[in-house]
C-alpha cells in the first residue's frame, strides 16, 4: 500500500491544545503520519510518498495534474494493492476529482483527510482522524471492480 501525502490539515501541528492560533497545515511528513498510527502495520506493508506538504487552499492545478499522473503510474504496479491519498479538507473534492477522474474503474485509490487539526495534547487523536479504514477498503476483495 502507497501513502501518497500531500499536505493540508491532516499533515498539520497545533502547538496549543485548544486553540488555532498556533496551528500549521501541512507541517508533518507523510512518515510521521504513518508513524502516528502504528496499527496499520496490521492490515499492510505501508510505503510512504511526500507528494507535497501544503495547506489544501495552496495546491495548484499544475499539482492536480502532477498527482493525476503518480498515481496512474503507481496504481499500474502489480506488487501494489491500493493508494491513499491523504489531504487537507479545503480542497479534497478539486484534488480527488481531477485525480480519479483520469484513473481505471478498477483502481484502487482512498482518500483521506482531517477537518481539524489534532490537539497536542492527544497524539492518539490522529488515528481517529484517518482511520486504517482508508488502508483497509483498498485491501478489501469487493472493493475491486
Amino acid at each position: 500500500m502507497l501513502v501518497i501525502a500531500t499536505g493540508g490539515t491532516i499533515a498539520g501541528v497545533q502547538d496549543a491544545p485548544g486553540t488555532l492560533g498556533s496551528y500549521r497545515a501541512g507541517t508533518l511528513t507523510a512518515e510521521q503520519i504513518i508513524s502516528s498510527v502504528p496499527e496499520l502495520s496490521r492490515f499492510a506493508t505501508v510505503e510512504a510518498e511526500q507528494f507535497s506538504n501544503v495547506p489544501s487552499t495552496s495546491i495548484t492545478t499544475r499539482q492536480w495534474v502532477a498527482l493525476s499522473k503518480r498515481i496512474n503510474q503507481v496504481l499500474g504496479a502489480e506488487d501494489l494493492a491500493g493508494v491513499v491519498v491523504t489531504h487537507g479538507t479545503d480542497r479534497l473534492e478539486e484534488t480527488a476529482f481531477s485525480s480519479i477522474s483520469p484513473c481505471a474503474p478498477t483502481s484502487l485509490l482512498s482518500w483521506s483527510a482531517r477537518s481539524v487539526p489534532p490537539p497536542a495534547s492527544a497524539p492518539t487523536v490522529r488515528s481517529t482522524s484517518w482511520q486504517p479504514f482508508a488502508l483497509r477498503r483498498p485491501l478489501r476483495p469487493w472493493a475491486r471492480g
